[in-house]
């Protein structure tokens, strides 16, 4: 499982996405995440720091705003946030 790559169809994706990785993760490294962002149209990219693999726990207060603010630049223009 470690060595599954899909990096040809990071290409065809053409909706908003947002690499989220830990500064420390060691399974999918920072190095993986920017292929991911470059290789992906458009697509946006944060790091959580010092983070791992548990980023999103260890820093949930710091990932729901990155995520949250990611969120709202996706919305249309002139939209009322609920």
């Amino acid at each position: 499982m470690l060595r599954y790559h899909a990096t040809a169809a990071l290409k065809a994706i053409n909706g908003p996405v947002l690499v989220l990785a830990g500064d420390r993760e060691l399974v999918c490294t920072p190095k993986a995440s920017e292929r991911m962002r470059w290789d992906i149209p458009g697509a946006q990219m944060s790091l959580l720091a010092p983070a791992k693999h548990m980023g999103l726990i260890e820093h949930h207060t710091h990932f729901a705003k990155i995520v949250s603010q990611f969120s709202e630049s996706c919305l249309p223009p002139n939209s009322a946030a609920a």
